[in-house]
């Protein structure tokens, strides 16, 4: 949908009833999980999110830092990740195919909308 805004995108989706899938990286689940504006954008029902295991496994990393960062239990940010409405594929599963899952597409969100912090 080149030339048109995310504001037109995700009007002309939600015409439709889509949800719009999004991909994501750790940035936006660490943001999520330090109470940061991409928690509020996880939980938008107009949306929906992937990722891979991969990345799952990469904020499992950090989860004492998490948890330090935002003086919460180690047990409370494990929660708090289970909680996010996230679908984890492996990573095989984008080098092999060329569609997602239930053939959605996925749309292009710029960093800034989904990858908000406040520290």
């Amino acid at each position: 949908m080149k030339g048109y805004s995310i504001k037109q995108i995700i009007d002309e989706i939600e015409k439709t009833g889509m949800k719009i899938t999004i991909a994501v990286d750790a940035q936006p689940i660490f943001s999520a999980l330090l109470g940061g504006v991409a928690r509020k954008v996880f939980f938008d029902p107009r949306f929906k999110f992937i990722t891979t295991d991969f990345t799952v496994s990469e904020v499992k990393k950090y989860l004492a830092f998490i948890a330090e960062k935002s003086g919460k239990q180690e047990k409370d940010i494990i929660r708090a990740l289970d909680l996010l409405p996230l679908t984890a594929y492996e990573q095989q599963y984008y080098e092999q195919n060329d569609q997602l899952p239930n053939n959605s597409s996925v749309h292009a969100i710029p960093k800034m909308l989904i990858s908000l912090h406040l520290y």
